[in-house]
């Protein structure tokens, strides 16, 4: 029988309700108690089946980061092109390496937190030759990432990133102009699109490294890029504070 993938919320309880089928605890049983079964089957309306994919890239959306993966197998009653849906599925094992079944880097994507969050940084010789090489760089984001990046990431991950590092760079420099914004934005992107090694072989320089990655340094770093009026500035620390401003 053909197995498939099904995704369920970090804790093993389903993402439809969260509380109807824990997916990590029929891993841990035997016999018929490997089997979940849907509620109320219908394979007519979204709520009546239990969806898989033999894609588990193909769970999205419908499932969020994190989350926890497992291999079942079943007998599907509809099939949609990418998801099919069953009336019941045996969990055959929980996945454990994430990153390789989704083949792209999921524990970095999984652990995304704001720059803010880290230590206030200082910016030094290092930090400013990041940021001038991004500065020649970064209008071309917005010409390759945001075809390539799939769109769950940015709905489930960057817009959940978004206001939190852009709403204290706002604040910190007293404006919210689409200029700063943008910049702003233009580190999210970047550093979505780093988790993904199919997305960064097609996007390197001349050294054949990914071109985005001097603002994903900073990132790491604890470090926010915005710019406003030909001014570029770095921003760290919990408020988003400027540690350092100048023009290339």
């Amino acid at each position: 029988m053909e197995t498939y993938y099904k995704l369920a919320r970090w804790d093993g309880w389903d993402f439809f309700t969260a509380n109807t089928v824990n997916y990590r605890a029929a891993t841990q049983a035997t016999g018929v108690d490997k089997i979940v079964k849907v509620p109320c089957p219908d394979s007519k309306r979204a709520s009546g089946v239990i969806y898989a994919s033999t894609d588990p890239n193909n769970c999205f959306p419908g499932a969020e980061i994190p989350c926890s993966a497992y291999r079942v197998s079943g007998t599907p009653v509809s099939d949609n092109g990418k998801k099919y849906g069953f009336f019941e599925l045996e969990v055959l094992e929980e996945i454990q390496d994430m990153n390789a079944m989704f083949g792209w880097n999921y524990s970095r994507l999984a652990s995304m937190r704001s720059p803010f969050s880290l230590p206030k940084a200082e910016a030094g010789d290092k930090e400013i030759e990041l940021l001038k090489q991004w500065s020649h760089v970064w209008q071309s984001l917005w010409i390759t990432l945001p075809q390539l990046v799939p769109y769950w990431v940015w709905f489930w991950v960057g817009a959940v990133m978004a206001p939190v590092i852009s709403d204290p760079v706002s604040r910190s420099l007293k404006s919210n102009s689409n200029i700063v914004l943008g910049t702003v934005a233009a580190s999210n992107w970047a550093y979505l699109g780093s988790c993904f090694p199919k997305i960064k072989e097609k996007i390197v320089n001349e050294s054949g490294e990914y071109r985005f990655q001097p603002v994903v340094d900073l990132w790491d770093k604890g470090i926010i890029v915005s710019s406003e009026n030909d001014i570029w500035h770095l921003h760290s620390g919990e408020k988003g504070e400027v540690i350092w401003e100048g023009s290339f």
